[in-house]
C-alpha cells in the first residue's frame, strides 16, 4: 500500500513538473520583455503622402510653326532676370524671360531646327513653389483646406518645415492635395520629394497606449506590484505609435509589456506635435 502511495506521489510531482516546464517553454518570462510606462501627452492623427515639388510659375516656350534656332543665350541651371535675353529664332525677334527665375530645360541648340510645338526653353519661379501629394480616396473627406502639414526633405530632417492644406482636387483619376509652404530656407528643385503629414486631428492630454503593447486579443499586460495580467481595452485615435485611451483598467504610470518590439516607438514616451 505505502509504495502504490510513494509511486503516486512521484507520477504527480513528475505531471506538475512536466507541465510547468511546458508552461515557461510556451510562455515567454516577462523578465526577457521590455516594458514602458504609460504616459498622458498629446496625440496627432495624420494622413501620411510622399509629396513633390511643383511651380505655379512656369513658362514653356513653344512655336506654332518649324523654324530655326539662331542664337541660344542660357543652359539648363542658369538663374535669369525678367527680360534677360533666352533665344533668337528664325523670323523672329528676340525672346526674353516673362519673369526672374531658373531655366530647368534647353531643347535645341545654335542651328537645329525647331519643330511645331516642340518646347524649346522651360522658366521656373522657385518662389512660386508648393508642394502637391496624392491620396487615397478614402482619405479625401479628411482633408481640408487650412489644416497644418508637416513636412520633411531627405538630408535635411532638422529642418522643420510647417506647410497649410491649399486645396484638394482631381486630376487623370488622382486625387491631389495642394499644400502652401514657405521653402525658401532649403535649396530645392522642381520634382524633389518629400514626407508629408496632414494633421487631420489632434488630442490633446490623453491617456497613449503603445501600439506595441496591443496582445493579439487587443489587451495590454499590465505589471502590478510583481505580478502580471492582462487588461481589456477600448481605444480610439491613433497614430503611428500610439492609440488613445478611451475605456479600461489602465493609469498613467502604469507598467506595460511591450509585445511587439517593432512597434514601441521611442523609449522617452509619447511624441507630441510630430505624429
Amino acid at each position: 500500500m505505502k509504495r502504490q502511495v510513494y509511486i503516486a506521489l512521484v507520477v504527480t510531482v513528475v505531471l506538475v513538473f512536466v507541465v510547468v516546464a511546458f508552461t515557461l517553454i510556451q510562455r515567454p518570462s516577462l523578465a526577457t520583455k521590455k516594458t514602458v510606462l504609460i504616459r498622458r501627452g498629446d496625440l496627432v492623427e495624420a494622413v501620411y503622402a510622399i509629396g513633390s515639388v511643383k511651380a505655379d510659375r512656369v513658362f514653356n516656350l513653344k512655336m506654332g510653326v518649324t523654324t530655326k534656332m539662331l542664337e541660344r543665350y542660357v543652359r539648363a541651371g542658369d538663374r535669369v532676370k525678367k527680360g534677360d535675353k533666352l533665344v533668337r529664332l528664325e523670323g523672329l525677334q528676340i525672346v526674353t524671360a516673362p519673369f526672374d527665375g531658373m531655366i530647368t530645360h534647353v531643347a535645341f541648340e545654335k542651328g537645329e531646327l525647331v519643330f511645331s510645338q516642340a518646347v524649346i526653353v522651360t522658366v521656373v519661379d522657385p518662389s512660386s513653389y508648393f508642394i502637391e501629394i496624392s491620396v487615397d480616396e478614402r482619405n479625401v473627406p479628411l482633408i481640408k483646406s487650412g489644416q497644418v502639414v508637416d513636412v520633411s526633405f531627405e538630408g535635411v530632417r532638422v529642418q522643420r518645415i510647417f506647410g497649410t492644406v491649399r486645396s484638394v482636387y482631381s486630376k487623370e483619376g488622382e486625387f491631389l492635395v495642394a499644400i502652401d509652404a514657405d521653402l525658401s530656407p532649403i535649396s530645392l528643385l522642381q520634382g524633389m520629394t518629400c514626407d508629408v503629414a496632414v494633421r487631420v486631428s489632434e488630442y490633446k492630454n490623453q491617456i497613449l497606449v503603445p501600439l506595441g503593447a496591443l496582445s493579439k486579443e487587443g489587451g495590454v499586460r499590465v505589471i502590478r506590484n510583481g505580478r502580471s495580467k492582462v487588461v481589456p481595452l477600448k481605444l480610439g485615435a491613433k497614430n503611428s505609435q500610439y492609440m488613445i485611451l478611451k475605456e479600461g483598467d489602465i493609469k498613467e504610470n502604469d507598467e506595460v509589456v511591450i509585445e511587439d518590439a517593432g512597434m514601441r516607438g521611442p523609449a522617452s514616451g509619447p511624441e507630441g506635435s510630430r505624429p
